[in-house]
């Protein structure tokens, strides 16, 4: 008669991971398993005692001998992948290093936030939206720039980087109002 062994009950066990212990239990017993799978369940049926002739002696293994057959990449390569990467971090290096901080420092506030006065919006609506859309601005430089925008037509809000700028025109449009992102060559410095 042909022991089986009843299904896992566990629900958090996968079937692929039951499969792996069934399978782990199979070499380690040095005995040959057959595993089925019916109706979401798995049962492991074992079906012969004897020592399976191509087992694995985990006492005597070395893993030396093993990982040189299995590791298909050879010192030369290895040395050749290693000064690739060495090659590849100078130049990351140097890039970096090469672009100095000024125009880093410029970059960030390269681009003005700019309002256009419009006859639609009130004052208190104009400065309530900058005051929500831009964090960093108070109700008391909103209502400056906005007063701003009245008398000149336009008004810078901030200046800030582009992706930002981008960001800050978008939700200020969801509001109605007239802004756009300009590139400032004056704050980048002109080369």
């Amino acid at each position: 008669m042909i022991p089986v062994f009843p299904p896992v009950q566990y629900r958090f066990i996968s079937r692929t991971n039951r499969f792996l212990v069934y399978l782990l239990i199979a070499v380690l017993c040095k005995i040959s398993v057959s595993i089925h799978f019916h109706r979401g369940r798995s049962f492991i049926a074992i079906t012969h005692l004897k020592p399976l002739k191509n087992t694995i002696k985990l006492q005597n293994a070395s893993p030396e001998p093993a990982m040189a057959e299995m590791d298909p990449i050879t010192e030369p390569e290895n040395e050749k992948m290693s000064e690739t990467i060495k090659g590849i971090k100078k130049q990351k290096e140097m890039t970096i290093s090469t672009e100095s901080a000024e125009d880093r420092e410029k970059e960030t506030t390269a681009w003005r936030v700019m309002l256009y006065n419009d006859d639609i919006h009130s004052f208190t609506y104009v400065t309530e939206c900058l005051a929500r859309c831009v964090p960093q601005l108070t109700l008391a430089k909103a209502h400056t720039i906005t007063v701003h925008a009245h008398k000149t037509g336009q008004a810078t809000i901030l200046h800030t980087w582009r992706d930002k700028a981008n960001a800050y025109c978008q939700e200020l449009q969801k509001c109605g109002l007239t802004v756009c992102a300009i590139y400032d060559s004056t704050k980048r410095g002109k080369s």
